[in-house]
C-alpha cells in the first residue's frame, strides 16, 4: 500500500511539473533561439528596417508573402546576382522562404556558397533607385524625427530616412505626384486590398498637395 501511494504521489508531481512547461510545436524555435542563430550553420540576416516586406521573388513587383520586423534574425539561403536581394528562411511565409531587399538587413557569416538567382539588369536598376529614395530616403544619415502615434483615420510618415514618394496609383511603376517626409501626418482615404499601399489626402502646404498612394510599410496608421 505504501508503495502504491508513493507511486501515485510521484505521478502527480511529474504531471504538475510538465503542465508548467510551455508547449513548443515540433520543429519550432523559441523566441530566444530565433534571435541567437548559430553562425556555424550559415549566414544570418538581421532586419534593420522598422518593418520589411518579404516577397516571393527578388523583385519589387513580386507577391508579398510575409512581413518581418526590426531586430528579427533569419537564416540566409540565397542571394540575387545583382546583390540587391537576399533569400531568407521565413517559417511564416507559405513556402517557408522569401526575398528581402539587402539594403535593410545586415548579414553576418559567409554567403559565398548560397544559391545565386539571376536578376535582369533593368530590374536591378529599378530596385536600387527605389531603395535609395522610397525607403531609406535621399538624405542618408539624417537624424530621425521622434514619432508619436497619430489619431484614428490619420497616418504619420515613418521612413527610415527622410523622403517618401507619393504615387498616382498603388504601384512602384506609377507616376510620382508628390513627396512626403518623416513625421508628416495625413488623413487616410483608402487602403489597397492587399494592405501594401495606403492612399493619403493632400495638404497644399506640403510637397503632397493633392494626395496619392504610399507604401504601407512606411506609415503608421492611427487606431
Amino acid at each position: 500500500m505504501k508503495r502504491l501511494m508513493l507511486f501515485v504521489a510521484l505521478f502527480v508531481t511529474v504531471g504538475a511539473l510538465a503542465a508548467c512547461r510551455p508547449i513548443v510545436p515540433s520543429g519550432a524555435l523559441s523566441e530566444e533561439a530565433a534571435l541567437t542563430l548559430n553562425l556555424d550553420e550559415g549566414a544570418v540576416a538581421t532586419v534593420t528596417a522598422t518593418s520589411l516586406r518579404v516577397r516571393a521573388a527578388p523583385s519589387e513587383t513580386a507577391e508579398v508573402v510575409a512581413g518581418v520586423r526590426e531586430g528579427e534574425q533569419y537564416r540566409v539561403i540565397g542571394r540575387s546576382s545583382d546583390g540587391q536581394w537576399v533569400q531568407l528562411a521565413v517559417a511564416r511565409a507559405q513556402s517557408g522562404t522569401g526575398w528581402v531587399s539587402a539594403n535593410f538587413v545586415t548579414v553576418e557569416g559567409d554567403i559565398t556558397d548560397t544559391v545565386v538567382t539571376e536578376v535582369p539588369a533593368a530590374e536591378a536598376t529599378a530596385v536600387q533607385e527605389e531603395a535609395a529614395t522610397e525607403a531609406a530616403g535621399e538624405e542618408a544619415g539624417a537624424e530621425l524625427v521622434e514619432l508619436t502615434a497619430p489619431e484614428p483615420g490619420f497616418a504619420v510618415v515613418n521612413t527610415e530616412g527622410v523622403r517618401l514618394r507619393v504615387r498616382a496609383v498603388p504601384s512602384t511603376d506609377a507616376e510620382i505626384v508628390g513627396y512626403v517626409y518623416r513625421g508628416e501626418t495625413f488623413p487616410v482615404e483608402e487602403v489597397s486590398a492587399d494592405g501594401t499601399w495606403v492612399k493619403i489626402g493632400g495638404d497644399a502646404a506640403t510637397e503632397n498637395p493633392d494626395g496619392g498612394w504610399v507604401a504601407a510599410e512606411f506609415v503608421i496608421i492611427g487606431e
